[in-house]
């Protein structure tokens, strides 16, 4: 484990002198999701009940922020995330690098109060393809109370995008692979399916969105109904 903590700081490190020192515009974009429920990105459904997930991100030459929120009709306020990172190119692939403050509060039906931290590293192809493959590896590095912690999930995964009848769609695809993160096993955890069709007016975008969740090794087949907005200032 400690390598790997090493391994990704070490490309951390090397990737920043890479962002020029000068100054440059600063991008920033808001938006909020809109969902039946809140389906966690490892697959575990925190939220039962309809929630809302307003952020903010800002962008500047590779360097970006992200302020991450989510709302329940229960208790309101249940989590706020604190996101930063570096995107670079690296010979022929996109390289994505972050750290994530995960700040639980009386989340979900187990009213989850912990302070989780991971560190992320994500891949792919520079080069426009008819369906873009990536990779992923979310690696823990406080897990608070939960058990299980300082695991890492893997994921390998694909975007394929076209216009139906002049309605653009996107597909993306991924499955999951779970090597003790808050889980004793390692195993194939979950593969999921998600359809959107998003439209532009200017700056602002609207998403709808379905996903659909096919659980391994005990974990759960499930869905979730989305409507995501964004605008760029």
């Amino acid at each position: 484990m400690k390598s790997i903590r090493r391994f990704l700081g070490i490309g951390l490190v090397a990737l920043l002198p890479a962002v020029s020192a000068q100054a440059q515009k600063v991008e920033v974009s808001a938006g909020a999701d809109f969902k039946n429920k809140y389906l966690g990105a490892v697959g575990i459904e925190f939220e039962r009940e309809p929630v809302a997930q307003p952020w903010v991100s800002a962008n500047s030459n590779g360097l970006y922020g992200t302020l991450w929120t989510n709302f329940n009709r229960r208790t309101g306020l249940s989590e706020i995330d604190y996101i930063a990172g570096v995107q670079r190119q690296v010979g022929e692939m996109n390289i994505d690098l972050s750290y994530a403050f995960y700040d639980l509060r009386e989340l979900g039906e187990f009213s989850l109060n912990d302070n989780l931290q991971d560190l992320v590293v994500s891949a792919s192809p520079i080069r426009e393809l008819p369906v873009t493959p990536r990779v992923k590896v979310t690696q823990n590095l406080n897990g608070d109370t939960f058990p299980n912690e300082h695991g890492r999930m893997f994921e390998a995964g694909m975007t394929y995008s076209r216009d139906v009848s002049s309605v653009p769609v996107t597909i993306d695809a991924g499955v999951m692979i779970n090597d003790r993160y808050y889980s004793p096993n390692t195993e194939l955890s979950t593969g999921t399916v998600k359809v959107s069709t998003p439209f532009g007016i200017k700056e602002f975008t609207i998403t709808p969105a379905v996903k659909v969740q096919k659980g391994f090794n005990g974990a759960e087949n499930n869905s979730e109904f989305s409507v995501g907005t964004s605008y760029s200032f």
